[in-house]
């Protein structure tokens, strides 16, 4: 009878303790519930407030990748160390660029005067050619609403406040340039100290997983920006080329606008074409539709032929899920956020699967380049 007696009581106390140990389990959950929460919102609110910051200093980290990779080749085909390849590369790069300018900027400056003053008749003669159509009428007179600014006088402050304004943008720009370039020497100089750094912020058990993170994310990005340049190098090269022929004119800063603009994939183009075609209107419409299909051709060799040979070993973007990214980074940043969310959607790309994918859900088969 004593034995069953304890056989009883061990169990009641067993049931009683099974809510208690319930509730401090769940009580555990929601406190970690709780931090992870905590820790995601002030992250959130960080990113945000240091957002124009992260991205500039990501515009360095691309500027050190690049270089990177170009000392790399020659240190390949050299066998120099990598110390005398970046210093030839540095050498070359800013030869090169010299050169360039000495050779092409007097023409690019003529042709860029040149075409501050062929535009507006451009425009006079499209817009004279619209209006023969009766939606032509309707969108002409919605534009002069929109751009009456009344009287002259009560226009100055306006305008005033746009120039100051423009100023402003200007000033930011060049700084930040210098910014990101100084950032990029850096990490091109010494990059092993910053990987360190970074690896040291993760437990010891990951730190092998995290060196294979940073250098697969290096390497999509490596083979983006290579094969980015060689597609704006040919996107230049066809458009100038195909421009001269049909003699358009400025045909040499229209193709150079086309390279520059072809480093943001799917909305740069667009913005290239629109001033190629005035310009080509202004000659005849048959010229302009001659020059539609001309881009229209030089994309769709650039998008199925040339970026997929360059870009066999990095990362695999979707366009529906790049421009969604474009749209996203252009609303939060601005036209800096446009000009590196392709990249970053990239690197972002590239972590998730190697993080998430790969590590917490176990899929081992996907690649980090598919």
């Amino acid at each position: 009878m004593a034995e069953s007696h304890s056989i009883s009581n061990t169990a009641n106390q067993q049931q009683e303790a099974e809510p208690v140990e319930v509730a401090h389990t769940f009580a555990k959950r929601v406190t970690i519930a709780t931090s992870i929460v905590l820790a995601l919102t002030a992250m959130a609110i960080l990113i945000w407030y240091t957002l124009y910051v992260l991205l500039l200093a990501f515009a360095g980290i691309l500027l050190a990748v690049l270089l990177r990779a170009m000392a790399d080749g020659v240190s390949f085909m050299t066998r120099l160390s990598k110390a005398w390849s970046l210093a030839i590369v540095g050498i070359v790069l800013i030869g090169s660029t010299g050169f360039f300018a000495w050779l092409v900027t007097p023409r690019v400056a003529e042709q860029v005067e040149e075409l501050r003053e062929t535009f507006p008749k451009a425009m006079e003669e499209l817009s004279e050619y619209i209006q023969q159509f009766q939606w032509g009428q309707v969108l002409a007179n919605q534009l002069s609403r929109m751009g009456d600014l009344g009287d002259f006088h009560e226009s100055i402050p306006a305008v005033a406040a746009g120039a100051t304004t423009l100023f402003t943008a200007t000033a930011t720009m060049i700084v930040c340039f210098v910014v990101a370039i100084f950032i990029g020497l850096f990490l091109t100089i010494n990059p092993g100290i910053y990987v360190r750094g970074t690896v040291r912020l993760v437990p010891r058990g990951q730190r092998a997983r995290c060196v294979e993170i940073l250098q697969a994310t290096e390497s999509a990005l490596r083979w983006w920006l290579i094969g980015r340049v060689i597609a704006m190098a040919f996107v230049g090269v066809a458009t100038a080329l195909g421009l001269w022929l049909l003699g358009v004119p400025l045909s040499l800063t229209l193709g150079l606008l086309a390279a520059l603009l072809d480093f943001v994939p799917n909305i740069g183009p667009l913005f290239a074409a629109v001033p190629a075609v005035i310009i080509a209107f202004a000659e005849s419409p048959q010229t302009a539709l001659y020059v539609i299909i001309l881009y229209v051709i030089v994309q769709q060799l650039e998008s199925y032929v040339v970026t997929p040979i360059l870009q066999q070993k990095a990362v695999s973007l979707p366009p529906a899920f790049t421009v969604f990214v474009q749209v996203l980074f252009v609303v939060l940043a601005g036209p800096l956020g446009l000009l590196l969310a392709t990249p970053l959607a990239a690197a972002g790309l590239v972590i998730v699967r190697g993080l998430y994918v790969q590590d917490v859900l176990g899929d081992k088969e996907v690649g980090l380049a598919d």
